[in-house]
This record gives C-alpha cells, sequence and structure tokens, in this order.
C-alpha cells in the first residue's frame, strides 16, 4: 500500500514519462530560468496522422491557400507544399488550450507544429496561451517557457517554428514560412 507521498511520486513519475522526460518530440523550444540551453517537450500522443500532405516540392505539386479550407488541416496541406516539412504526428493541442489535436512535422533541423484555437469558445488556458504570444513570441507550459512561436493574423492559429540552421537559407526559409502562416485565410 502507497503512502500520499508515494503516490505523489509515481504520479510525477508518470507525468514525466508520458510527456517525454521534456525530451525528445514536440511543443516548441523550451527553456527554462536555470539554463540557457535549449531543451524540446511534448504534447505529442505518438500517433501518425492520417493527412497526406506531402514531404517535398518535388513530389507534390504546390498547395495554393486558395485551394484548401480554412481549416489546421487545411493550413497544414498549404504548409507542407510550400516548405518541406516531413509527414505530420498528432499532438495534443488541448494542453495549451487549443482543439483537441495539432500537428508536428519534422525535416531535418526543421520542426514546425501547427495548432487550431476555436475563437468562440477560447478557454483560460488558451486565452493565456494567446496573449503570452501575442505580447512574447512565446507561452508556458509545464513551467517550461516555449519560444519561437507565432500568431496567424486571423488570431485563429499558432505554429511553433523550430529550425536549428543558422545559415542565411535557413533564416530566409523561416521568414517567409513565418509570413505565409500569418497570413493564411486572413480577411
Amino acid at each position: 500500500m502507497m503512502n500520499k507521498k508515494q503516490r505523489w511520486m509515481a504520479l510525477l513519475a508518470a507525468a514525466v514519462l508520458c510527456f517525454g522526460g521534456l525530451t525528445g518530440c514536440g511543443v516548441g523550444n523550451i527553456t527554462t530560468s536555470s539554463s540557457q540551453g535549449q531543451t524540446s517537450g511534448s504534447a505529442s500522443s505518438g500517433t501518425s496522422s492520417g493527412t497526406s500532405s506531402g514531404s517535398s516540392s518535388e513530389t507534390q505539386p504546390l498547395v495554393e491557400e486558395k485551394d484548401v479550407e480554412d481549416t489546421l488541416e487545411g493550413l497544414g496541406k498549404y504548409m507542407a507544399s510550400q516548405f518541406t516539412l516531413g509527414e505530420p504526428v498528432e499532438m495534443r493541442g488541448d494542453m495549451i488550450g487549443a482543439q483537441e489535436k495539432g500537428y508536428k512535422y519534422s525535416s531535418g533541423s526543421l520542426r514546425v507544429e501547427l495548432y487550431a484555437y476555436d475563437l468562440e469558445a477560447m478557454t483560460e488556458e488558451g486565452t493565456a496561451v494567446v496573449e503570452s504570444v501575442k505580447k512574447n513570441g512565446s507561452f508556458t507550459i509545464f513551467g517550461q517557457t516555449v519560444e519561437n512561436a507565432y500568431l496567424s493574423d486571423s488570431g485563429k492559429y499558432l505554429m511553433i517554428y523550430v529550425e536549428s540552421g543558422t545559415s542565411e537559407e535557413a533564416t530566409q526559409k523561416k521568414e517567409k514560412a513565418i509570413e505565409a502562416f500569418q497570413s493564411f485565410k486572413a480577411e
């Protein structure tokens, strides 16, 4: 029989295991105030999405914004066709107050996460994340700061864009991706 402290420790251990020990997959670049290094956190469900978005512009034709719906899946198809993002992996969007699922794309040194918010039914957590991203370009989850977060001009979508490459080409690609994301279905 476990005492209260043992149960608490077991719960904490389960949470760490569930979220990958805040290493390895998902939810942007997470930094702590005690460390200048960056580690990754996770909201991944570990399942591959059934969405077929293509992994390169050579094998998939470019998808125009006008040809996709104003949905998270439409945004994913559009972004994946414009930028080499890889195949989507389903993420838990509800952990940041977004809709139930989001998507993570990884390709080489690039990782992009996309989430959608229901602007008519924002949760307290979702509102806090969105306001923090507007103000700081970051938000906090599990006591950790997630950087490189961007909101679409419509306010409906959140993107975390992490590029570990520092070349001029990587910087230009990031700028173009942020611009394409932010203007997606803006009215």
